[in-house]
C-alpha cells in the first residue's frame, strides 16, 4: 500500500514538471517569435524613417530650386527626375517591408531560414494547429525534396496492376478513422510503458501515429512519378486547407539561395501548378507576390499571373492533370476537344482557369446554338459517363478522368476521357421549333440513344415508327427495302434482333410505317419530323432527361431515406431511390416555396433544400448541392410563372364603383388574359382576367392572387389544393407568390422541421438555462450545474426527469458510473492496463 502511494506521488509529480515544462517552451517559443518580431518592426521603422527624411530633404530642395530659378522651365526635367526616383525608392522600401526574408524571420519556427537547404525538417515551418497538418507538412518537404532533385525511381509491373490514383490514396490517409485492429497493433508495441495518459490522449496519439505510419507507407511504395508528386503536394493543399501557406513557404525557401538550376526550374514548375490550384492566405499573398515578381526567371511572370487569377476564384478540387503539367513546363496549350450528339468534334484552346459555363458559351457560339438552356457537359470514361457540375472548373473534370483512367491501366497522356455536350433537361415551356440547331442535336442524341437502348419502349409500334422517321429524314419517302434491311441494325436495338426472320420483320412494319397517313400527308420537311421526334422523346422519358442530385438524407412526411437522388425535370421533382423506385412525385404547381438553408443534423451543419407544398407538407433533403439543386427548381417555378395564365385568389375583392374590377373572394380560380401574361423579366401592377367561378371579367390587383407554376390547366386535386390554402391565408399579402423566409420558418415549426442559420452557436450551457432543474441552494446554482463538478448528483439534471422516480433513479445511477470512468482514466495506467482498457472499449464502440 505505502509503495504504491509512493509510486502515485511520483507519477503525479512527473506530470506536473512535464507539463510545466511544455509550458515553458511554449513561453519561450512565442517570446522568441516576438522578439524576432520586433526586431524586424524597429529594422522598417529604421528604414521608414530614412525615406521620410529623404522626401523631406527632396521636397525642401525642390522649393529652393524654384525660388532661385524663377520656374524656369529648364528645371523641370530635374524635378520629375527626383519625384521619379523617390517613387522607386518608396517602391523598394515597399519591397523590402514585404520580402519573403521578413516573413521567415517574423512566422517561421523551430529557428528556420528562409534559404534552401537539403535537410529534413523537424517540424513545419509554419505554426499548424492540427497534428495531423504537421504530419503531412513533412511528408510535402520529402516530396518537394524529390521533386526539385529529380530523383526517379523505378515502378514495378506489379505496382501497375494493383495502382490507386494518388487523390484518392490522400482522402483515405487523412480521413480513415481508427479502428480496432489498428489499435490493438500499436496498442502491443506500448505494453511495456509503465505509463501513460488518459484514454482520450491515447486515442488521439494512436490516431497521429496511424496517420504517419500511412504517409510514410505512402511515399515509400508505390514510387510516385513527377505528376504523381506533383498530384501528392496540390492534392493535400486542397484537402488541407491550413496547409496551403506552409506549401507555398516550403517552395520559396527551396528557391531562395539555390545553386542547382535545373532544380530551381522544376521548383518554380511546381509553385505554378500550385499557384494554379490553390491561393494563398491574404496574410502571405502580399510576401508571396513580391517573391514573385522579384524573381527573373522565366516561369515568374506566368507565375504571379496564376496567382493574382486565383485569389479572385474559388480553389481547384482536382490536382493538375498532364495538359496543365505540359502547359506549365513545355509552354504547350491546352487543347479540349468538345463531341456533339451529331458526331462532329470541336476543339478549342482553353486556359486551365475555365469553367463549364464559359466552355457552354464558345461551343454555343460556334454552332449558333441560341436555345442552349439545359444542354451540359458530360465527361465519359471506359464504363461510365459523369456529368459535369455547372460553376465548376472543367479541368477538374478532365483530371479525375485521367486518375481514373490511369487507375484502369492507361497512361495520363492517354487517359483523358471524351467530353459530350448533349442535352439533359427540358423546360416545361419547350418549343422544338425555336431552334433548328438544338432541334438537331436533340434529334441525334434521339435516335442514337434508341439505337442503343438507352433510351428503351416496351412498344414495338413506337420502335418502328422511330425507325420510319429517322428512315424518312435520311433517305427520303422513296423505299428501298434492301437499303432499309442494311440500316436495321443501325435503327433497331439488338434485344430486338435475335436472326435474319428478325430483320425482315422489322423491314415489313417499318414499310408499313413509312406508308402511313404521318408521311403520305404531303410531309416532306425533315426538319418537322425531327421536332416531331424531341417532342415524342421529352413526354417518353421525362426522368431520362432530368438533372440528378445526390441527397444524403430525405425527409417528408412518412418518408425518410438516408441516400437518394432528387431528379429534376419539365414535369416537377422527383425522389429516387438506388433501385430507381419513386419515392416522391411533386409536380411544379404543387410546390410553394422553395429555401436552400442550413440544417444540422449530428451535431454538424449541412446544406440542404426544403420544399413547402401547397398542401403544408415540408420535404428536407441534405445535399452538398443544394445551391444548384435549389438554383435549378427556382428557376422552373419563376419560368412557369411569367408565361402561366393560372392564378388562384388569395383575397376577396368585393363590390367597387369601378364597374371594370373582377369581384372575386378567396380561392377563386381566375384565367388570365392573354395581355396579362407578362414577359421575362417584367413585373405588371395588375392583371385582367376571367373569374371561372362566375364567369365575369375585369381588371384586378397582383397582390391579390397567387400564380400558380404552369402553362396548362391545373388538375382538379391541384386546383383543390389550392383552394384549401388560400382559404387558410390570412392578411397576408404574398405578392407574386413568393413567401417570406419568415412565413416559410413559421411553416416549418409548425411540422417539427427546424431551420438553423449558420452562425447559430448551440451550448450546453444555452441548453441549460432552458432545460436544467433549479437549484435551491444558491441562486447562481443553476448557471452551473452544466460545469463540471465532482460532488455526486442527488436529482437528475433535466427538470421533466424529477417527478419520475424510475428515471430519476436510472439518471442518478448513470451520473455515478460516469463519475467512475473519468475516476478511473485520471489515474495512471500502466501498459498492461491500457492494453486491456482499450480491448475492452474498442471492442464495444468501433472506431469506423
Amino acid at each position: 500500500m505505502k509503495q504504491g502511494f509512493t509510486r502515485l506521488q511520483a507519477v503525479y509529480r512527473s506530470k506536473i514538471l512535464s507539463t510545466r515544462y511544455r509550458k515553458i517552451c511554449q513561453w519561450i517559443i512565442n517570446l522568441q517569435s516576438f522578439c524576432r518580431g520586433y526586431l524586424l518592426r524597429k529594422t522598417l521603422k529604421r528604414k521608414e524613417f530614412c525615406s521620410l527624411q529623404s522626401q523631406e530633404l527632396y521636397q525642401q530642395r525642390s522649393v529652393d530650386l524654384t525660388d532661385s530659378s524663377g520656374g524656369q522651365i529648364h528645371d523641370i526635367p530635374n524635378v520629375v527626375e527626383h519625384k521619379t526616383s523617390a517613387q522607386e525608392t518608396s517602391k523598394e522600401d515597399l519591397k523590402t517591408s514585404n520580402s519573403f526574408a521578413g516573413f521567415a524571420a517574423k512566422y517561421f519556427q523551430d529557428n528556420a531560414t528562409s534559404s534552401f537547404t537539403t535537410k529534413a525538417l523537424r517540424k513545419s515551418l509554419l505554426q499548424l494547429d492540427d497534428v495531423v497538418d504537421q504530419i503531412a507538412s513533412l511528408a510535402v518537404w520529402t516530396v518537394i525534396l524529390q521533386f526539385m532533385l529529380n530523383r526517379q525511381e523505378s515502378e514495378d509491373e506489379e505496382d501497375k496492376k494493383n495502382y490507386r490514383c494518388v487523390m484518392s490514396r490522400l482522402q483515405s490517409t487523412l480521413e480513415k478513422k481508427l479502428n480496432y485492429q489498428d489499435l490493438e497493433k500499436i496498442v502491443s508495441d506500448t505494453t511495456n510503458e509503465e505509463q501513460a495518459g488518459s484514454s482520450t490522449s491515447v486515442a488521439e496519439d494512436l490516431s497521429v501515429l496511424m496517420t504517419f505510419s500511412r504517409l510514410n507507407c505512402f511515399l515509400a511504395d508505390p514510387p510516385l512519378s513527377d505528376l504523381e508528386r506533383v498530384h501528392f503536394v496540390v492534392g493535400l493543399g486542397i484537402l488541407r486547407p491550413h496547409l496551403r501557406d506552409e506549401i507555398y513557404c516550403q517552395l520559396c525557401k527551396q528557391l531562395t539561395n539555390n545553386d542547382n538550376n535545373d532544380a530551381v526550374s522544376r521548383g518554380w514548375t511546381l509553385l505554378s501548378l500550385c499557384a494554379l490550384s490553390f491561393p494563398p492566405s491574404q496574410k502571405l499573398f502580399p510576401y508571396l507576390s513580391n517573391f514573385v515578381s522579384d524573381s527573373q526567371m522565366a516561369q515568374a511572370s506566368s507565375c504571379e499571373s496564376f496567382l493574382q487569377k486565383m485569389s479572385e476564384l474559388l480553389p481547384r478540387k482536382q490536382p493538375p492533370c498532364w495538359m496543365e503539367y505540359q502547359f506549365v513546363v513545355n509552354k504547350t496549350a491546352i487543347s479540349l476537344s468538345v463531341t456533339l450528339t451529331d458526331g462532329n468534334d470541336l476543339t478549342f484552346n482553353v486556359t486551365p482557369f475555365i469553367i463549364v459555363e464559359d466552355l457552354k458559351r464558345q461551343i454555343s457560339d460556334q454552332i449558333n446554338l441560341k436555345d442552349d438552356f439545359g444542354f451540359s457537359l458530360f465527361m465519359t470514361t471506359s464504363d461510365k459517363m459523369v456529368r459535369v457540375e455547372d460553376g465548376s472548373y472543367v479541368m477538374d473534370a478532365v483530371s479525375l478522368s485521367e486518375q481514373e483512367a490511369k487507375e484502369a491501366g492507361s497512361e495520363e497522356e492517354d487517359g483523358t476521357g471524351k467530353m459530350i455536350f448533349r442535352k439533359e433537361i427540358f423546360t416545361p415551356w419547350h418549343d422544338p421549333a425555336a431552334d433548328p440547331v438544338a432541334t438537331d442535336l436533340i434529334y441525334s442524341q434521339v435516335v442514337e440513344g434508341v439505337s442503343t437502348d438507352e433510351y428503351s419502349t416496351d412498344q414495338e409500334d413506337d420502335l418502328a415508327m422511330f425507325a420510319a422517321q429517322r428512315y424518312f429524314i435520311e433517305n427520303g419517302l422513296k423505299l428501298d427495302e434492301d437499303s432499309l434491311k442494311s440500316l436495321i441494325n443501325t435503327y433497331i436495338p439488338d434485344t430486338y434482333i435475335q436472326g435474319e426472320s428478325d430483320v425482315s420483320r422489322w423491314v415489313d412494319l417499318i414499310s408499313i410505317k413509312l406508308k402511313d397517313s404521318y408521311f403520305s400527308n404531303n410531309i416532306t420537311d425533315a426538319l418537322k419530323v425531327k421536332q416531331d421526334v424531341v417532342s415524342y422523346a421529352r413526354y417518353k422519358w421525362p426522368l431520362l432527361f432530368s438533372r440528378f442530385y445526390e441527397v444524403s438524407k430525405l425527409n417528408g412526411p412518412q418518408l425518410s431515406k438516408d441516400e437518394a437522388l432528387i431528379a429534376v425535370n419539365w414535369t416537377g421533382v422527383y425522389a429516387v431511390d438506388h433501385d430507381e423506385q419513386i419515392l416522391l412525385e411533386l409536380s411544379f404547381p404543387e410546390i410553394f416555396n422553395i429555401t436552400a438553408s442550413s440544417f444540422k443534423t449530428s451535431g454538424m451543419s449541412q446544406k440542404g433544400v426544403a420544399l413547402l407544398s401547397v398542401g403544408g407538407d415540408m420535404y428536407t433533403c441534405l445535399t452538398s448541392s443544394a445551391d444548384n439543386l435549389g438554383n435549378s427548381i427556382k428557376t422552373f417555378i419563376d419560368g412557369l410563372k411569367e408565361r402561366s395564365k393560372y392564378a388562384i385568389a388569395i383575397k376577396s375583392c368585393s363590390f367597387s364603383e369601378n364597374t371594370s374590377q373582377l369581384i372575386f373572394k378567396k380561392g377563386d380560380f381566375i384565367q388570365l388574359d392573354k395581355q396579362s401574361i407578362k414577359s421575362p423579366g417584367t413585373q405588371p401592377l395588375s392583371y385582367s382576367g376571367l373569374n371561372m367561378n362566375n364567369n365575369q371579367n375585369g381588371k384586378f390587383s397582383t397582390d391579390c392572387v397567387y400564380i400558380i407554376p404552369t402553362i396548362t390547366k391545373p388538375p382538379l386535386v391541384i386546383l383543390n389544393l389550392l383552394t384549401h390554402w388560400a382559404n387558410s391565408q390570412r392578411d397576408v399579402e404574398v405578392g407574386q407568390s413568393n413567401a417570406t423566409s419568415t412565413k416559410l420558418e413559421k411553416e416549418a415549426d409548425s411540422r417539427k422541421v427546424k431551420f438553423l442559420p449558420t452562425g447559430v452557436h448551440h451550448t450546453l450551457q444555452h441548453y441549460a438555462r432552458d432545460y436544467f432543474r433549479s437549484s435551491k441552494k444558491s441562486k447562481q446554482r443553476n448557471q452551473e450545474l452544466w460545469k463540471y463538478s465532482k460532488d455526486p448528483l442527488k436529482k437528475p439534471l433535466l427538470k421533466d426527469l424529477i417527478k419520475q422516480e424510475d428515471l430519476s433513479s436510472m439518471a442518478h445511477e448513470s451520473y455515478i458510473d460516469i463519475q467512475n470512468i473519468y475516476a478511473f482514466n485520471s489515474d495512471f495506467l500502466d501498459g498492461i492496463t491500457l492494453a486491456y482498457l482499450l480491448r475492452t472499449r474498442y471492442k464495444t464502440w468501433t472506431c469506423v
